[in-house]
C-alpha cells in the first residue's frame, strides 16, 4: 500500500484518521489484559464468587445476568458499530457466531473435568439452558418470517425482552 495514511494493523486498508494509533508497548498491554494467563483463571473464578457473596446474589445468578453482561460487552461494542456502520451481517454472525462458539466450551469443560459436566448441571441451569433456547427460537423465527418494519423493535425484540425478563425472575425463584 503506498497510501499517506497509516494502514490497519491486521487487514491493508486505510486506518480512520480519528482513531488513535497505539504504541507497540498499548498493544502489548491490551493484549495482555485481554487474555488471562492459565494461573489467573482460579482468581478470575475466586473474585466471582466472591463479588457474588457481597453483592448477597446466588452464584448462578451472578453468572447470568453481570459476568454475562461483563463477558458479553467486546460483542455489545462490535454490534452497536456494526449496526451504525449499516453491517447488519456482521451484527448478526457476531451474536449467533458467539453463541455458538460459547456452546462448544462445554467440550472444554468436559476436558477439564475429565467427565461429562452437563449430568451435574441442576435445574436452575436446566431453566437457563430453556431460556437460551426460547430466546434463540425466537430470533430464528424473525430471521425466517422477517416480521414488517417497525420504526424502533420489531416483534421478535418485544417478545424477547419479555422472555428474558420472565426468565431471570424464574431463575431468581429457582436458584434461591
Amino acid at each position: 500500500m503506498t497510501s499517506d495514511k497509516s494502514t490497519n494493523l491486521w487487514v491493508d486498508a486505510p486506518c480512520d484518521d480519528r482513531a488513535p494509533s497505539l504504541s507497540p508497548y498499548r498493544q502489548y498491554s491490551t493484549a495482555r489484559l485481554s487474555f488471562p494467563r492459565p494461573d489467573e483463571f482460579s482468581r478470575l473464578e475466586v473474585s466471582g464468587n466472591e463479588l457474588a457473596d457481597r453483592a448477597g446474589i446466588n452464584g448462578i445468578v451472578f453468572g447470568a445476568t453481570v459476568l454475562a453482561l461483563a463477558t458479553a460487552l467486546p460483542e455489545i461494542s462490535s454490534g452497536i458499530e456494526a449496526v451504525r456502520l449499516g453491517d447488519h451481517q456482521l451484527a448478526i454472525g457476531d451474536i449467533f457466531g458467539g453463541n455458538a462458539f460459547q456452546l462448544c466450551l462445554f467440550v472444554v469443560a468436559d476436558l477439564v473435568a475429565a467427565k461429562p459436566v452437563l449430568p451435574t448441571a441442576g435445574a436452575a441451569n436446566g431453566w437457563l439452558a430453556g431460556l437460551s433456547l426460547a430466546l434463540t427460537a425466537v430470533y430464528l423465527g424473525g430471521v425466517i418470517v422477517r416480521p414488517s418494519r417497525p420504526k424502533r423493535l420489531g416483534p421478535d425484540s418485544i417478545l424477547a425482552i419479555l422472555i428474558y425478563v420472565v426468565g431471570i425472575v424464574g431463575l431468581l425463584r429457582i436458584a434461591k
